[in-house]
């Protein structure tokens, strides 16, 4: 009886856990993604919003506005154009900031081991971003993009062509750092990775699958002085340098 009892207060106390974790969205959100999966879903109102890889969100709409709450993870937004007379504006939501769309496709990423910062992509038109503790505003157009918390904004960068290459399963690579590659990657897998220190910052270019280890694994060791083990159905992943390519 008392091994009941243990096995019963384990249960209880793991489910305690992840109830006070982001993990209950994935069964509680409007709609969730898991590790690896994208989903497309149309709205009532026509908008098209498509989910990456491990990501919850909300829909909420009401007769004065329309809105997305993003609990985590990544999201892109098609907002349709509504044909009554009574225009209901349209907001993304997350813990750091309110995202007014300005009639626009855009991307908003918020990972919650990123610093809580949340990622501003805007693909057409233009998004009105108010900051959560601070109030600062900013307006942020077609073609730019723009990271921040609740409080600051980083600057403006020109538009990440990885926010329009994730929907195709692909991240890019230009001049990236091999550890931040693998991380992104890492998104769409259980995986660990264990890599060689002198490779972290290893510089690497081109379009890599993020769900197909064996052609990443190809397209590294052929460009690189890499050689990539993967172990336990590539669960582990080992990156080692490759001392006899280095020696030619």
């Amino acid at each position: 009886m008392s091994k009941l009892f243990i096995v019963v207060g384990l249960f209880g106390f793991g489910s305690m856990l992840l109830w006070n974790t982001d993990y209950k969205y994935h069964w509680w959100a409007d709609y969730s993604s898991s590790v690896g999966q994208q989903k497309q879903v149309e709205l009532e109102d026509g908008t098209q919003l498509q989910l990456n890889t491990q990501s919850a969100v909300d829909v909420r709409y009401t007769a004065q506005q329309r809105s997305l709450y993003l609990h985590y993870g990544e999201i892109q937004v098609h907002t349709a154009q509504e044909q009554n007379a009574h225009y209901r504006p349209f907001f993304v939501e997350t813990e750091s900031a309110n995202l007014q769309a300005l009639g626009t496709v855009f991307n908003v990423q918020y990972l919650k081991n990123n610093e809580n910062n949340t990622c501003l992509g805007v693909i057409e038109s233009a998004v009105k971003v108010s900051l959560n503790r601070s109030k600062q505003t900013k307006t942020v157009h077609a073609g730019e993009q723009i990271c921040f918390d609740e409080q600051h904004f980083n600057t403006v960068q020109k538009l990440d062509p990885n926010v329009l290459a994730w929907k195709n399963q692909m991240v890019m690579a230009f001049e990236m750092p091999l550890e931040q590659l693998l991380k992104e990657v890492a998104r769409y897998q259980y995986q660990y990775v264990d890599i060689d220190p002198d490779l972290k910052s290893l510089k690497v270019s081109g379009s890599y699958p993020v769900n197909d280890f064996s052609t990443l694994k190809t397209a590294l060791e052929l460009s690189y002085p890499v050689k990539v083990e993967g172990y336990f159905s590539d669960h582990l992943l080992r990156i080692q340098t490759n001392r006899e390519k280095t020696k030619k």
